[in-house]
């Protein structure tokens, strides 16, 4: 049998008794009717009193921009967030844009404010007062992300330019605006050292030919044209070649074609190992008006990117101070009092010497061999003369690489800042150009041969000197 009879006895009843006279079926109607109010009132009125306020949806024409509601960054347009009761000063910033700042009188409904919350639709416009220079900002923040190399599959960077050109591409309607865009976007492709920043590129330049209304052209084959035909000028120095083969290797480079030298200051590897040299033997020093190269041989840099380092000539040392002063006998604008009364520092060596007046100094050492290219090495030169001369088997050495004078490099201390055209007048602090080595002034082992530094291009210091590189030119 599925159910069985029970029989229920007289005791098994129970009885509610009156209470204060009042019946049961009295008290137990107002008792129920009390938790149903009670619920009631946490549901649709206390969240109304405990935070009394609107859910402010804001908007922005550039979006992106982020939301600050007395003070303290709450998100970014698109954005809802509750505003309390009362007085509340709002601000809209986009970098570059002048900010959008106001005041909202806030009251709120108490009623099923839960469920149904009162909302603010508050939407703005940012205006940029120079758009070719809110440009440059992401730009210099482009480069920066750039320095650090291709991401990998733990880390992404962000589309930093051709965010920003989505926000002022507007403004590109005006030829001038425009041509100074393109120009920023040119200067932009020397930093683009990555893939990831290639792609970046690409799409920041559709955005600017499209004037901000699509990611992509009305006439992709034109930008495509554009940006190939930069990429060979400035990437492969080539610039005589087909627009087809142009484009095709700009292509092959966003797919992973031939890399380009980018530092990333990785100190966790072993400095030894980073480089391997495949180059003949060192062959005999080259002297030019008494300063002394020796040869470096070719190999590969493995320093954040392996890269491909043609064989060159250092300075066998820091210019001297005798070296320098035949310089400057003939070119007295670059002459410059020298302080190297430190215990410790260097002897001979030439130092308090600016950017401007290491790389005069190299143009005037260069017209004593016209066969050959003397200039500031670069950064991945430097770093990988200093790794080749500890190598065993190497009979003549470079003195003083490292804790001598720091020694200025050739280009743009990247990370930091970013090379701006000249035609333009943008206002951005000046470029810092890098240094390496470090000084005598250092700890030991605080500064190896991968230790980045870095300079205005205008300073002169007396813990800062240079040593010039030589390639020879081949017919």
């Amino acid at each position: 049998m599925l159910f069985k009879h029970v029989d229920y006895q007289e005791s098994d009843k129970v009885t509610l008794k009156p209470v204060l006279g009042i019946q049961p079926e009295q008290y137990l109607a107002v008792l129920c009717a009390l938790v149903l109010a009670l619920v009631l009132f946490f549901a649709l009125v206390f969240p109304g009193l405990k935070n009394r306020g609107v859910l402010g949806v804001f908007d922005s024409e550039p979006r992106g921009a982020a939301v600050r509601v007395d003070g303290v960054t709450l998100g970014s347009t698109p954005a809802r967030i509750f505003l309390p009761r009362g007085t509340r000063t709002v601000e809209m910033v986009l970098p570059g844009f002048t900010p959008a700042l106001f005041q909202l009188e806030v009251r709120g409904r108490i009623f099923a404010s839960a469920f149904i919350p009162q909302k603010r639709f508050i939407t703005k416009t940012l205006v940029s007062p120079d758009p070719a220079a809110a440009l440059a900002e992401g730009a210099a923040e482009f480069a920066a992300w750039a320095a650090a190399g291709e991401p990998g599959e733990t880390s992404q960077a962000p589309m930093v330019l051709s965010q920003t050109m989505y926000r002022v591409a507007p403004a590109a309607g005006d030829p001038a605006v425009r041509e100074q865009m393109n120009e920023i976007l040119r200067t932009a492709l020397r930093h683009t050292t990555t893939r990831a920043a290639a792609r970046d590129l690409l799409r920041a330049k559709f955005l600017l030919d499209s004037r901000g209304r699509l990611p992509f052209p009305w006439n992709p084959g034109g930008t495509i044209a554009d940006i190939s035909a930069e990429f060979s000028s400035v990437r492969l120095n080539d610039a005589n070649s087909t627009a087809g083969e142009r484009a095709k290797a700009w292509f092959a480079y966003l797919r992973g074609g031939p890399e380009y030298s980018v530092l990333s200051g990785d100190e966790s590897a072993s400095r030894s190992s980073l480089i391997t040299v495949t180059e003949a033997a060192q062959s005999a020093p080259i002297i030019v008006n008494g300063v002394r190269f020796l040869r470096v041989n070719g190999g590969t840099l493995s320093s954040g990117r392996t890269q491909a380092i043609p064989s060159f000539y250092m300075a066998a040392d820091e210019i001297s101070i005798e070296q320098w002063e035949a310089f400057s006998a003939g070119n007295g604008q670059w002459a410059v009092k020298m302080n190297t009364d430190f215990s410790g520092y260097p002897q001979g060596a030439a130092s308090g010497i600016n950017w401007d007046a290491a790389a005069a100094y190299c143009r005037w050492l260069n017209g004593f061999l016209p066969n050959a290219e003397i200039r500031l090495p670069g950064e991945a030169e430097w770093e990988y003369a200093a790794l080749y001369f500890i190598q065993p088997g190497i009979a003549e050495k470079c003195e003083n690489l490292e804790g001598g004078l720091w020694e200025w490099c050739d280009g743009v201390f990247t990370p930091l800042n970013f090379l701006l055209p000249a035609p333009l007048s943008l206002p951005l602090s000046p470029p810092e150009r890098p240094v390496r080595g470090g000084s005598w002034v250092n700890a030991p082992g605080s500064v190896s041969s991968g230790t980045r530094g870095a300079l205005p291009a205008d300073s002169a210091s007396p813990f800062v000197g240079f040593r010039p590189v030589l390639v020879p030119i081949t017919q």
